[in-house]
């Protein structure tokens, strides 16, 4: 069975409107990788290409200017026709304590706005709540979080993301 059917088919707890999609069906683009590696520094360029295994399954090139980061990718919905996206994501900072300052997206969302570390993949690279998506620690049991949370606190990390293209 196909992810699409799977999210399309699964029933709330009240059984009438559909689950949500969770975030670990996107690939993601954060903020902290690219400061961590400098670059977003204004005229730095960069090219991120997601792999499940050793084969790349999409891309994205990125060039940095003032307060802002330029993307460009290829995306297509389902079997559709691929289509060229090129837009700008706005930057902002916020200082740290101790020292520094850190990134943050302003989200390209319609209407949004929101300051966040991650974008979620799609037509355009948007924040968790203009795609929609709940964390998958939402959908699961209480008894099953305390277990998810202490795997990840000893360094056990789900793994990466596996699709591009939007259902």
């Amino acid at each position: 069975m196909s992810i699409m059917k799977v999210a399309m088919n699964s029933q709330s707890k009240s059984g009438d409107k559909p689950r949500r999609k969770t975030t670990s069906l996107y690939l993601t683009l954060d903020v902290r990788l690219l400061q961590r590696n400098g670059l977003l520094a204004s005229g730095k360029s960069f090219t991120y290409d997601w792999k499940r295994g050793d084969r790349a399954i999409a891309g994205i090139r990125g060039r940095t200017q003032e307060e802002r980061v330029i993307l460009s990718y290829w995306h297509r919905r389902g079997e559709g026709e691929w289509e060229f996206f090129k837009y700008e994501v706005q930057l902002t900072w916020t200082t740290c304590n101790f020292r520094g300052e850190r990134g943050w997206f302003l989200c390209p969302g319609e209407n949004c706005g929101r300051r966040v570390a991650i974008l979620y993949s799609g037509e355009i690279f948007a924040c968790r709540q203009c795609k929609g998506l709940v964390y998958d620690s939402q959908r699961s049991r209480a008894g099953t979080r305390r277990v998810q949370s202490s795997l990840s606190c000893c360094g056990s990390t789900p793994e990466s993301r596996t699709l591009f293209s939007e259902y």
